[in-house]
């Protein structure tokens, strides 16, 4: 084609660019930070037990930077400088000295070691605090809110379709044999029939679905902004209490999540 030989290699790292990437893509997740982020402002509480985590998880990293001022470390690390000058001064006993050394040497490498082991499993047990909280609250908020109505018929929407294709398969697989072996027009001709009305029933059904969906996300709607418009009714009259405005807007703020979560068993029922 008169393409210059370093093409294929262009080509080819080009390919291998766009694999790595989409790999990238898969792992990272960025509904979830989002999803995350915006319960967060929400919830305070949740907020609030996040940020404690996470002040924990720094407190446990600084806790290694700083680990020489250990003061069992330190204890070690004196009694190393102790037999030191005392290897120094002294002209008999030499040997059982440095043996000293090198054994308390050997206890402050192993203890070091194992108080940094213990701080990262501490570390990891605060991360994983955290994606457990992430789980059951943060995703799971919007698994019942107007986001899991849009789930929920999804999830409807499939199982009507794989239905449809695993009963349009079946007969396919009848009219093949059918014109493997005898060549019967008649049955062939009612099982494309059967075919069709498969698919008649399946889009009917479909659409029947999608008209309850519309249907109770309008109501949906509107029950939100009901318990919206009554959150903020409530939230004027808090300010006549400034000592307490704070705390009682928290507690607030978590009566309307519970009520916002209430969409998917109030309106997903029927889809």
């Amino acid at each position: 084609m008169g393409l210059p030989k370093e093409t294929a290699d262009l080509l080819f790292g080009i390919i291998i660019l766009f694999s790595t990437m989409y790999t990238l893509f898969i792992k990272f997740d960025g509904t979830k930070y989002i999803k995350n982020f915006i319960y967060k402002i929400k919830d305070p509480i949740f907020s609030n037990k996040i940020r404690s985590l996470k002040n924990d998880i720094w407190t446990e990293r600084i806790n290694i930077i700083n680990i020489y001022k250990n003061q069992e470390l330190k204890k070690i690390k004196e009694q190393i400088s102790v037999f030191k000058k005392d290897l120094k001064n002294s002209k008999d006993n030499k040997l059982n000295l440095k043996m000293e050394i090198k054994e308390l040497k050997l206890n402050y490498k192993d203890l070091k070691k194992f108080k940094i082991s213990k701080i990262k499993n501490n570390i990891k047990d605060n991360k994983l605090k955290i994606n457990n909280l992430n789980t059951k609250f943060a995703l799971n908020y919007f698994d019942k809110t107007k986001l899991g109505l849009r789930k929920k018929y999804i999830t409807s929407y499939n199982r009507i379709t794989y239905l449809a294709l695993d009963k349009i398969a079946e007969k396919e697989a009848y009219i093949f044999d059918i014109e493997a072996n005898n060549h019967d027009e008649t049955k062939v001709l009612t099982l494309k029939n059967e075919i069709l009305s498969v698919v008649e029933n399946h889009d009917k059904d479909v659409k029947e679905i999608y008209k309850i969906y519309k249907e109770n996300k309008k109501n949906a709607k509107k029950y939100l902004k009901e318990v919206k418009n009554d959150f903020k009714n409530k939230k004027n009259n808090l300010k006549s209490d400034k000592e307490n405005y704070k705390h009682n807007l928290e507690i607030l703020k978590v009566e309307l999540i519970k009520k916002q979560m209430e969409v998917l068993s109030k309106y997903g029922n029927n889809i």
